[in-house]
């Protein structure tokens, strides 16, 4: 289930494949129609991504990264009967909250066959980023929250590739366990040494379950740097806090966006290296005191020009938003739309 790593068809009803039809990529909700003679259906599914958390016009706070809403490969039964496609919308731009992304999904003959995402919305000082439940990444915490989101769980259906790399527990404790639900990343240790508050990092899900976000910072009247944690594949970066020092919005992981920071925001991370499809992923956006965008697989993350953390690309998570000297509101970045696209081998 690694990246570029997708094996060729076998056919389930014991005939022999000689090719295969490939839809456009679709962008809206549709019924459509199985050529007659297939014998085998996949579907590439992608999911809406999480919006990123917006500051809610208490100063110093800055808001989580939205989480990527996932992407898979999915074996789909011939039944018969139509394929109904339902494709999963990026979370919505706010002030004091933010939005998931929900599921880009299949049915055929009245059952959900395979369902991807969406990613968690970030969070926004005091309250929690949202965790998903199928293959989305979490949302990043933002600064004060008290955890990220957690990363959601493998993808419905018969899972055949999945965008995330194969990868283990690597921080938090967890390195002996082996866990399909990316853990969520917590809040930074507040000590009074001067040498950082820095938050912890989401965990990497498995077997094609999304990442957990990355924790928010916490405030500390001595503390130097107040930076936001990194997401786990595909969580958003967790928000920075400020204090008369540095704060560093977390960067976004594998689609996910950036979290906010006072003196600068996280990148949204990157989906360059995956190619599946001949889809081709994109860079994340930079950042500049909001998050940058997630980079998705038709587009890539938008770049924040402000305190306005910004859009991710198509599936990409919103980055988040961050806040200046008159406690003015910025919201956070919208998430990108999912897509999907279905190959019918005959």
């Amino acid at each position: 289930m690694n990246p570029g790593l997708y094996p060729g068809p076998t056919s389930p009803l014991g005939g022999t494949i000689s090719r295969y039809i490939q839809t456009p990529t679709i962008l809206t909700s549709r019924t459509i129609a199985v050529p007659p003679g297939t014998q085998r259906i996949e579907a590439l599914l992608v999911g809406g991504g999480g919006s990123g958390g917006g500051n809610n016009g208490i100063s110093n706070y800055a808001g989580g990264g939205g989480g990527f809403g996932g992407a898979a490969v999915i074996e789909i039964p011939v039944t018969g009967a139509p394929l109904i496609v339902v494709i999963g919308a990026g979370g919505a731009s706010g002030y004091n909250y933010a939005s998931s992304g929900s599921a880009t999904y299949i049915t055929s003959a009245g059952t959900r066959y395979a369902s991807v995402g969406g990613g968690g919305g970030g969070a926004v000082y005091g309250v929690n980023a949202a965790t998903q439940a199928t293959g989305g990444g979490g949302g990043g915490g933002g600064a004060g929250s008290t955890s990220a989101g957690c990363g959601g769980n493998p993808p419905l259906g018969k899972l055949l590739w999945s965008i995330y790399p194969a990868a283990g527990p690597t921080n938090q404790g967890y390195s002996n366990t082996l866990f399909v639900t990316g853990l969520c990343g917590t809040v930074g240790i507040t000590n009074n040494s001067n040498n950082g508050t820095s938050n912890s990092l989401g965990n990497p899900g498995a077997l094609g379950a999304g990442g957990g976000g990355g924790g928010g910072a916490v405030g500390d009247t001595y503390a130097t740097y107040r930076y936001g944690g990194t997401g786990g594949l595909g969580g958003g970066g967790g928000g920075g806090i400020y204090s008369s020092w540095w704060a560093i919005g977390g960067a976004g992981n594998y689609g996910g966006g950036g979290g906010g920071g006072a003196n600068g925001g996280g990148v949204g991370g990157g989906l360059t290296g995956v190619s599946i499809w001949n889809y081709n992923g994109f860079a994340g956006g930079t950042a500049s005191y909001g998050g940058g965008g997630g980079g998705g697989l038709l587009g890539a993350g938008a770049t924040s020009t402000n305190q306005q953390g910004a859009v991710g690309g198509l599936g990409g998570g919103g980055g988040g938003g961050s806040f200046d000297s008159v406690s003015t509101q910025w919201p956070g970045g919208a998430g990108g739309n999912g897509f999907a696209a279905i190959r019918f081998y005959l």
